[in-house]
């Protein structure tokens, strides 16, 4: 059974492959209910949402357990990157995009250090209940995590339902649960950035996650020289990368590492990838000029 759906700024794919075709569709159906509450909660370009009301006031009290967890989980990754991870980098996103629609060119280096001030994971607070900021100005987006954290819940749904077989890809944030129905791997391919029309890589997969964070999709200028991935250090679009992916045991894994490992830059990247090779964890940096297996 397949079936998709435009959610999350992309397009939506499940396949699962189950001897019963009505408790396939009865999971499919399930899992897509599951996909649209959880969105309601961690969409940050909505006001109404919680994490909406949390950027406009500054804190949330009685925080959605979705919601606590995947905060609770920025800062694990934060943490663990030496701050390339940070969900805070919102004022800055916020200044580029208003820069650009307001006069069509970047903001200059003071109001980047003004927005920088306002930055860091340092300064947002979680309790079991609640999220707050302990600085004026604040904000997070959970771009570079939610929807890992969404598709892996989204497959929990379809796992409880007793299929073992299945597949989920959101604009190439892919879970896969056991093989195809045939016992055959799902083979996931990584589109080469530069041209989109070719595949770069194959991976084999009987589980687990792979994610691809890149420069290539998101611009705030049409010349295409400003890009969406901003280092939370020096407040500036990350060059050098071009697109890294990221195989792990689940999807926010692959999400987080691949938007950190593209923060860092392709030297540091790589070498933080290939660091985490004991936890099972692999990745593919791709640079203009060559691409670099960290696995």
């Amino acid at each position: 059974v397949t079936g998709g759906r435009a959610c999350m700024g992309t397009f939506v794919n499940m396949v699962i492959f189950d001897p019963s075709k009505e408790r396939a569709q009865q999971a499919m159906g399930k899992a897509f209910e599951e996909m649209s509450r959880i969105i309601d909660i961690l969409n940050c370009h909505d006001d109404s949402t919680p994490i909406g009301f949390l950027n406009r006031q500054g804190s949330l009290n009685d925080t959605p357990p979705e919601l606590h967890a995947v905060v609770n989980s920025s800062l694990q990754y934060h943490t663990a990157t030496a701050g390339a991870f940070d969900v805070t980098i919102k004022p800055v996103l916020d200044l580029y995009r208003e820069s650009f629609h307001k006069t069509r060119k970047a903001p200059n280096k003071v109001q980047v250090k003004e927005a920088l001030g306002c930055v860091g994971s340092k300064n947002l607070h979680v309790t079991q209940k609640a999220i707050a900021f302990q600085q004026d100005r604040m904000g997070i987006t959970l771009d570079g995590i939610a929807k890992g954290y969404i598709v892996d819940r989204t497959m929990d749904v379809i796992r409880s339902a007793g299929v073992k077989h299945a597949m989920i890809n959101a604009g190439g944030d892919i879970c896969v649960l056991g093989s195809k129905g045939d016992g055959s791997p799902w083979t996931i391919g990584v589109q080469d950035p530069v041209n989109k029309d070719n595949c770069i890589e194959t991976i084999e997969m009987t589980s687990g996650a792979v994610a691809t964070s890149g420069n290539y999709e998101v611009y705030f200028d049409r010349e295409k020289l400003y890009h969406h991935i901003i280092s939370p250090k020096r407040g500036l679009p990350v060059r050098g990368p071009i697109s890294v992916s990221v195989v792990a045991a689940d999807t926010m894994t692959a999400d987080a590492l691949s938007t950190s490992a593209f923060v860092m830059g392709v030297g540091k990247g790589t070498s933080f990838l290939k660091s985490m090779k004991t936890n099972g964890i692999g990745g593919l940096m791709i640079s203009s000029d060559q691409r670099t297996r960290a696995n």
